[in-house]
């Protein structure tokens, strides 16, 4: 069984169990479906696939005909309700964010949330065939008294045509003081993976890189696009990236960022870039390919594909999208790793990294920014002390962020929309 945290299922009879089994030979990318498994022994079944063949399993209904799961669609998640016979899938209410789910007793809680709107819980009660559900209750959970009561920017679902026809979608966020017919910076936010993806969610979350609240209160339009890679968008469409990091991806970011300019609400001289991870290395490499962009924050990214692999706690993670081991088949790595193209970079960069971090090892940063140093582009490197992957310590996270908002700030100034351009 191939999967990323499997859990085991036991049906109400207590004759069979269910879980999620990933394909043979397992991918970082993953795919999988539902199998249950009859603890007589007999043969397994397979139950249906869903639209993005990555579910994760939530429980029976009570009289054992179904199993619940839930899967990313778009900037959403939604629920299914899995017939144990094999049967089509049918979902359960409208796509929706879901932060955490829970199925038990024949209800299932939905912990959600969206642009306007913190945390709360759905109850579902799942109707029989043909219904969707019927709604039980729905819970607030009691707000801090000292809420900041403070405005939140407008924000919404975008999509456009990559290069090769690909629709692609992306959240938009606008200034909070945003005007009609003026023209703004923009930053571009990437997700990490590659096969995460940017969901509906909090406007004012203290989490994620991306500090998009302080963004729109400085004036900034913020893209977040689910390129070719990411999650919630069918099997083909997340595998779609093999053998091609900074390819078909960055030319579907590139052609969201056209896309704003054409509408008239991003200034084209002051384009920013960012992200963690994955994103990070979207970033680096952005900046090795045009200099359209005038500022970047680079958050534990992948720089150096070779030196990555041979250091990370995830070696088989590259070789699996790239088609093999540096050893066999080196030009891709060196082709497709930002470091080795570090002499076409421009772009002014904050490099933001965990001294503890075994996922992408402190080096990765660490080389870029001695490159562009050595190239005399403005820089600076900031090593976060104890952390990991992510920057978890509140007073660092907070530094992280003020950071990455300052720097853009610094660079493609803020405030002051630009006048509509002729």
């Amino acid at each position: 069984i191939a999967d990323y945290s499997p859990l085991l299922f036991r049906s109400p009879d207590g004759r069979s169990v269910a879980c999620v089994v990933g394909e043979q030979p397992a991918r970082w990318a993953f795919a999988g479906r539902v199998v249950v498994f009859p603890l007589d022994g007999s043969a397994p079944r397979a139950l249906a696939d869903l639209p993005d063949s990555q579910p994760t399993l939530l429980g029976w209904s009570p009289d054992g005909r179904e199993v619940y799961a839930s899967e990313w669609s778009g900037v959403a998640a939604q629920l299914f309700a899995l017939p144990a016979d094999g049967g089509a899938p049918r979902p359960i209410g409208p796509a929706q964010p879901i932060n955490a789910a829970a199925a038990t007793a024949g209800q299932i809680a939905v912990v959600t949330a969206d642009f306007h709107r913190p945390n709360h819980v759905v109850l579902l009660a799942p109707a029989g065939q043909g219904a969707e559900h019927a709604a039980v209750a729905e819970w607030q959970p009691p707000l801090p008294p000292d809420w900041p009561q403070a405005p939140l920017p407008r924000a919404e679902v975008l999509r456009w045509r990559s290069d090769d026809g690909t629709e692609i979608e992306g959240i938009l966020t606008y200034p909070l003081e945003y005007e009609e017919g003026r023209r703004y910076p923009l930053v571009v936010s990437v997700h990490g993976g590659p096969m995460g993806a940017f969901q509906r969610g909090y406007l004012g979350s203290p989490e994620g890189y991306c500090h998009i609240a302080a963004l729109a209160e400085r004036g900034f339009l913020t893209l977040r696009p689910n390129p070719r890679g990411s999650g919630g968008y069918g099997r083909a469409f997340r595998f779609a990236n093999e053998g091609d990091w900074g390819g078909g991806d960055f030319r579907d970011i590139m052609a969201g960022v056209d896309e704003l300019v054409a509408r008239g609400l991003a200034d084209p001289e002051r384009l920013g870039i960012m992200g963690w991870s994955y994103g990070g290395y979207m970033t680096s490499w952005a900046i090795t390919q045009t200099d359209r962009f005038k500022a970047a924050c680079i958050g534990a990214a992948i720089t150096n594909l070779v030196s990555f692999n041979g250091t990370a706690d995830i070696p088989s993670f590259v070789p699996d999208y790239l088609g093999g081991e540096y050893w066999e088949r080196l030009a891709p790595y060196l082709e497709r790793s930002p470091l080795f193209q570090a002499e076409r970079v421009r772009t002014p960069a904050l490099i933001q990294h965990g001294a503890e971090d075994i996922r992408v090892p402190l080096g990765q940063g660490r080389e870029l920014y001695n490159a562009l140093r050595r190239r005399g582009i403005p820089v600076e490197l900031v090593i976060y002390p104890r952390q990991g992957h992510s920057v978890e310590e509140p007073r660092l996270l907070i530094d992280l962020r003020r950071r990455s908002v300052e720097w853009l700030v610094r660079w493609l100034g803020a405030s002051e929309a630009e006048p509509p351009r002729s």
